[in-house]
């Protein structure tokens, strides 16, 4: 099955930071963040910190896959992702690159890699239909929704915020942007309760301040937040 072809690429979105530029374990201000899922591209991956992301994942892919019952195959014409005798597959196209990241709730994660950087796809297992999303998801307790943090304070080349999707339909239910100068999103981790705790940083060339919020559901089925 061939997934691209059910979503064609739509321009290229740099996604965590530039191959060159991009430090494994960079926390944004300076310090582990206990419980919560950072941003990062290469987050829970023990790579030193002179290897970038980008490095950093294709060292770990084939570990990856083989935890998560995927075969990796390839051909000169495509890049393969395999679950039981299912295949799905990516056509090789000059200056992109498909690195399997993850599997999880019925979907594989993969990496789309060019020159300008990087974008997260998520691969429905049942429908084979590819889906484009800011970062890698983090999903909610029961599986219901997935969230993403996207952080850039400085090149303006990423989506600066946190979104929360429908895992279903990948339909966007609440989305925390329009932060202000020198202000992001780095980190999130779901509550018990289903609730989205976020933490935020002012990074203004003084030392960075934490700010945390949180992103719910109310009764009535609306989400809210309260970020700004």
């Amino acid at each position: 099955m061939d997934v691209r072809a059910k979503t064609p690429l739509r321009g290229l979105l740099a996604l965590v930071v530039l191959v060159a530029a991009c430090p494994a374990h960079a926390d944004p201000d300076g310090a582990a963040i206990a419980g919560m899922v950072s941003h990062e591209l290469a987050r829970g991956l023990a790579c030193p910190s002179t290897r970038n992301a980008y490095e950093c994942v294709m060292a770990h892919e084939a570990r990856e896959a083989e935890a998560h019952g995927v075969r990796l195959s390839g051909s000169d014409d495509r890049t393969c992702f395999s679950v039981g005798s299912r295949d799905f597959c990516f056509p090789r196209v000059a200056g992109l690159r498909y690195v399997f990241l993850g599997r999880a709730h019925g979907h594989l994660e993969v990496l789309e890699i060019a020159d300008e950087g990087f974008q997260a796809l998520l691969v429905d297992e049942t429908t084979g239909t590819t889906s484009r999303i800011d970062n890698r998801p983090v999903y909610s307790p029961d599986g219901s929704t997935f969230a993403t943090v996207s952080f850039d304070i400085d090149a303006g080349l990423l989506p600066n915020r946190v979104v929360v999707l429908e895992s279903a339909s990948k339909r966007i239910v609440h989305r925390v942007d329009g932060f202000p100068r020198a202000v992001g999103p780095v980190a999130i981790r779901w509550t018990d309760e289903g609730r989205l705790a976020v933490l935020s940083i002012r990074d203004d060339g003084d030392k960075p301040v934490r700010k945390y919020g949180s992103i719910w559901r109310d009764r009535d089925g609306s989400w809210r937040d309260d970020m700004n």
